[in-house]
């Protein structure tokens, strides 16, 4: 019986019945530590040593006797300044872990002292791993704004500084690989330069299925000796999904099936310019701008996912939507029902008032009655809410 079990185990392994169990973020949260304000950078006892959390195992490298140490450490100090290496190269450009967490890693990724790679599960089986939040060490950030004896002047114009993070397979062949800029001077418009200050998410699933994942950083900053901006960066969350929030349901008319998404983000365009992009979508669709243009031929109950980016910060929604139930018509609840010609949004006659508000909850139109003329607001996405005898019916409208 154990012989014919263990067959069949097999059997489903190789045809892929088995599936792995999903991977544990890193959050590195219970961690010994001495302390608060404190750090650990190595055993002092073992040259080369690790420590694993979730499902992943981070090497180290220290020598204690030289001050010394190399690849993966970490920390829960809260300064963000760098006067001294030590303690200060332990500090984050934030003063504390990914959303406010109290401890994160810090990555010493010095080429010269080996690769600094990531063990993914047991480092046989490949998975894929969502992303990681990152942002600079304190020991980076004061270089690049400040400038130090080994990289010269502060940062300027086409200067910059990234990590690279190269998936590889159990034989250690290349899967892919995703930079991520921690600092960037390289546009031609200066209030796009930035070095980030918060913590970011960084994707990587375009790594595919890994066993390791390397990490490596590089910048304009070089001497004869390789790069001379300090080669450090701060990461937490190792493992963590898309930080995506899901808006109310947008309704869309099939006639004119475009819609804008800057209402759905919170920077401020006129600071810096703004970068919008379509990263997942359940139907076709392209977008140009922040308009988003839906291209299938039905998109009731489908999703787009898009993403506003500015200096370096990033921010997703899910949108789901919803079509008309006929020509210019929608109902979203079944009471009362709510139709859009043009710009005249009308509904049921027994609807005894029509309120339009901004996105933001602000009042846009009113009217007691059954019909409104919303051609006086600008074009953008309102949320129209019609009461009645019977009830309420609220629903997300784009205007054009």
């Amino acid at each position: 019986m154990t012989r014919h079990l263990l067959s069949a185990i097999a059997a489903m392994a190789a045809s892929g019945a088995l599936q792995a169990a999903p991977l544990q973020v890193a959050t590195f949260e219970n961690l010994p530590l001495e302390g608060t304000e404190s750090y650990w950078w190595g055993d002092p006892e073992e040259m080369m040593s690790d420590f694993t959390d979730g499902s992943f195992t981070f090497p180290n490298y220290c020598m204690e006797s030289y001050q010394t140490w190399a690849f993966f450490g970490y920390s829960n100090r809260t300064a963000t300044n760098f006067e001294t290496l030590f303690p200060d190269q332990f500090n984050s450009a934030v003063g504390s872990g990914a959303d406010k967490s109290k401890v994160y890693a810090v990555v010493y990724a010095a080429d010269f002292m080996g690769h600094c790679d990531v063990i993914v599960g047991d480092g046989e089986t490949p998975a894929k791993v969502d992303g990681t939040w990152v942002t600079n060490a304190a020991y980076t950030f004061s270089s690049i704004t400040q400038g130090d004896a080994f990289a010269g002047d502060a940062f300027t114009k086409n200067d910059w500084y990234k990590v690279t993070f190269i998936g590889l397979d159990k034989d250690g062949e290349t899967t892919g690989s995703v930079d991520f800029y921690l600092a960037d001077y390289r546009s031609e418009n200066s209030s796009s330069w930035y070095v980030l200050d918060s913590w970011q998410w960084c994707d990587l699933t375009p790594l595919g299925e890994v066993c390791s994942i390397r990490v490596t950083v590089d910048g304009t900053r070089k001497g004869s000796f390789g790069l001379n901006t300090p080669a450090y960066l701060c990461i937490d969350n190792f493992g963590d999904a898309c930080p995506v929030t899901t808006a109310e349901t947008l309704a869309v008319n099939p006639a004119d099936p475009t819609f804008d998404i800057k209402q759905y983000f919170t920077f401020n365009a006129d600071a810096a310019p703004v970068e919008y992009s379509i990263i997942n979508s359940t139907t076709d669709a392209t977008i140009e701008g922040s308009t988003v243009t839906l291209t299938g031929a039905d998109f009731a109950n489908k999703t787009v996912t898009v993403r506003a980016m500015q200096k370096g910060c990033a921010e997703y929604v899910a949108i789901p939507l919803a079509t008309t139930t006929g020509i210019n018509t929608i109902d979203a609840t079944g009471m009362p029902e709510v139709k859009i010609a043009g710009r005249i949004i009308s509904a049921s006659d027994n609807v005894t008032a029509i309120d339009v508000f901004t996105t933001a909850g602000t009042i846009a139109a009113h009217t007691q009655g059954n019909a409104l003329d919303a051609s006086m607001l600008p074009a953008g996405v309102y949320i129209v809410r019609a009461t009645s005898t019977n009830g309420t019916t609220a629903i997300r409208v784009a205007l054009r």
